[in-house]
Parts: structure tokens; C-alpha cells; sequence
């Protein structure tokens, strides 16, 4: 197969062998003067059909890109995982999925005979402690009253001592299992708080069921800021810096680009992956990215010696034989195929490398339907 400039050379032979009288417009296909550059003419039918838009190309800065892939995550702070720390029987449940709480709001009631043991142990020593305080003070006034020895005063004090040290075990274990005020489920009941403002994103839970420390039950948690946790391979490492802009797109949502920003590098390349972690930190305000979704991320960052380049949309570049070309209006129906050397996609723009000017008029859209013209052209010169 001819490259394209050989066939288009070829038509504007056969085209000028056969041209019609001067002044009649040509027909749909390639044609021009021989010695001028390639050009693809189209009928102003033609022209509407294809629905083509032109547009100036945009002069800018090249800039770097890296493309990672990871997982959305909650941020380290804007989440809980709420269970009991005990074994037990859940009693009620007093949230459902999406409901807001906030702080030390209750989300259920678990039962437990090591709650009511717990608590009745407490009582127990608040009562010793009570009673040797009481002996203490007894044995103080016979002592200043001389009716009893010093011997008997000691005992009573390490008496109270203990008990007072048994009381305070004892309230550090309620506190340790969660335990506060008696509920309305009783003694042998304790409430499983909320420790954070948020929302209820996860009940896994039933009433009655068999619950133990091990078991996740409810995931409170705010949304409105998350996290592209994402692997950046050892060969891109030195080209993501703290700060770089990113362009994210959801496998949830492919028709939609998230902006976030590169908050952290990690500090180790993994031996069998060779790629480390990127945390790239996401504004969520719409509440539609969830934790657990897939993502791609493209980090981009301004080229560090503010190298300019030409940047057209990526709807303009058309290949013909592995060549990249765009399309220049030339007025009146006539566009110049004009070869190009493209650099890097940064989505939806394709940077220009070589072969065209800030300014030049390109065809945006409808470039295909151009390079149908000149691949039809390229099928009859074969033929």
C-alpha cells in the first residue's frame, strides 16, 4: 500500500489529467494545485453532512503525565468500625444504612452475662470500699481516744487501700468494655456508640444474633473527602511530586474526570510489584465516589523548564498510515492534510510536537469524515 503522501501526490496527477473546465467545482475527494500542499476538497453538502467544526490550535506548556491505578479508600480520620468487646447477644438496633449520627449517638444494645458480672463486681466494690472506710475512720477515733493499738489503725488503712484499688479495677474494666450507666436493657446490657460525626454506611447486624469481639457490626464515616490510594511504578517515581494535579476517572463513572491532588509518596517501592503507593486526596462533595471502587489517576505537572507546545482536542489527530495528520481549513470546502509529530494526551488534548502553529485554524470535528475522503482516494489509486 502507497503512504499517503505518495497516493494524494498520484490523485493530484490522475485530477489533473481529467480535470473539468476551469471554474467548475471539483468533485468530492483530494485536489489542488500540484505544487501547493495536500488538500481533501469537500461540496458544501459534503461540509454539512460531516458537521465540521473548526477551531484555532491553543498554544501551551508541556507538561509530564503518569497514569496509576488503585482503589478509593476512606480517609484515616473520617471513619469507624464500630463492634462490641465482648461476646454476646444483640439486643436491638437503633440505626439504619445512610442515617447521619453523630458522636456517642447509640447504634445498638448487645446483652451479656460478662456485662452484668462486670457490673456486679463494680457494686461489690464500691461496697468494700465503703465498709473499710468506715472501719478506718472507726479505728482512727479509738486511736485518738487511746482505746485501741497502732497495730489494729495499720490494718484498717491497708484494708481501705486495697478496697479502694479494687474499685478503681473494677470501674477500668467497665470503661475498657464500654460499659456506663445501667440501659433499659439492664444490668447485663451495653450500648455500642458511634465514635465519630458521620454517616451510617454499613449495618451488619441482626437482632438476636450472636456477636463477639472479632465482629465489624456497623461503618460510620464521612464521604465528603476520600482517598485514591494508587501504585506508581519505580520507573515513573521521580516524575509524581507532592502537590501535582490529577485527573481521576471511576470504572463506576467512565464518562466523568475527578480532579484530586498527589498528598503523599510513599517511601518504599515494593520488591515484587516495583511500584509504590500515591495518595491522591479527592473533594466528594456530591457524595457519588464510594470506598472500594477501581480508578485510574493521571498525575500531571507542568514540564520543569516550561517547555511551550501546541495543543489541539484529540478529536483533531487522525492516523493514516501510522502517520498522525490533522486537517487546516482553507476555506471554501478545501483542507490541507498536514503531517504532525504528537507528544502526550492529557485528557481530551493532544500535544503537538512539530508541524503546526499556535493559531492555525484545525478541524476539531469531523476530521474523520477527511480521512475518509483521503482513504477512499488511496483505495482507487490501488485499485
Amino acid at each position: 500500500m502507497f503512504r499517503v503522501a505518495n497516493v494524494i501526490a498520484l490523485l493530484l496527477m490522475i485530477n489533473g489529467c481529467g480535470q473539468r473546465a476551469s471554474g467548475e467545482t471539483p468533485a468530492r475527494g483530494a485536489a489542488a494545485d500540484r505544487s501547493g500542499p495536500l488538500e481533501v476538497t469537500l461540496r458544501a453538502a459534503a461540509r454539512q453532512t460531516a458537521r465540521i467544526v473548526v477551531a484555532p490550535a491553543r498554544r501551551g506548556v508541556r507538561r509530564s503525565a503518569v497514569t496509576a491505578a488503585g482503589t478509593i479508600e476512606f480517609t484515616t480520620h473520617d471513619v469507624a468500625r464500630v463492634g462490641p468487646l465482648l461476646e454476646g447477644r444483640l439486643l436491638t438496633i437503633a440505626v439504619e444504612p445512610g442515617q447521619s449520627v453523630t458522636r456517642g449517638a447509640e447504634l445498638a444494645r448487645v446483652q451479656s452475662t460478662e456485662v452484668g458480672r462486670a457490673r456486679s463486681e463494680q457494686v461489690a466494690a464500691v461496697v468494700r470500699s465503703r465498709a473499710a472506710s468506715l472501719e478506718l475512720d472507726r479505728q482512727q477515733r479509738m486511736a485518738d481516744a487511746g482505746v485501741t493499738s497502732g497495730r489494729d489503725l495499720v490494718a484498717a488503712q491497708a484494708q481501705r487501700s486495697l478496697a479502694q484499688l479494687e474499685l478503681r479495677a473494677s470501674l477500668e474494666r467497665l470503661h475498657a468494655l464500654g460499659i456506663g450507666s445501667v440501659g433499659p436493657g439492664g444490668v447485663s446490657t451495653v450500648p455500642l456508640l458511634a465514635p465519630i460525626d458521620g454517616v451510617v454506611l454499613r449495618v451488619d447486624a441482626r437482632v438476636g444474633q450472636t456477636v463477639s469481639a472479632a465482629d465489624t457490626l456497623f461503618v460510620v464515616g464521612r464521604t465528603d473527602r476520600v482517598w485514591l490510594i494508587a501504585d506508581v511504578y519505580e520507573r515513573d517515581y521521580a516524575r509524581v511530586h507532592v502537590g501535582d494535579e490529577a485527573r481521576v476517572r471511576l470504572v463506576a463513572y467512565p464518562e466523568r474526570t475527578f480532579g484530586g491532588r498527589v498528598e503523599n509518596i510513599g517511601g518504599i517501592v515494593d520488591p515484587q510489584s516495583r511500584a509504590a503507593s500515591v495518595r491522591i486526596v479527592m473533594e466528594n462533595a456530591g457524595g457519588v465516589i464510594r470506598p472500594g471502587m477501581s480508578a485510574t489517576a493521571r498525575i500531571v505537572a507542568p514540564d520543569a523548564q516550561g517547555t511551550p507546545v501546541v495543543i489541539v482536542p484529540r478529536g483533531a489527530l487522525q492516523t493514516i498510515d501510522g502517520q498522525p495528520y490533522v486537517f487546516i481549513d482553507r476555506h471554501e470546502g478545501r483542507f490541507e492534510v498536514r503531517p504532525i509529530a504528537r507528544g502526550d494526551d492529557f485528557e481530551g488534548d493532544v500535544e503537538v510536537l512539530t508541524g503546526l502553529a499556535a493559531g492555525e485554524p484545525v478541524v476539531t470535528e469531523g476530521a474523520f469524515i477527511l480521512k475518509s475522503e483521503v482513504l477512499r482516494a488511496q483505495m482507487g489509486a490501488n485499485d
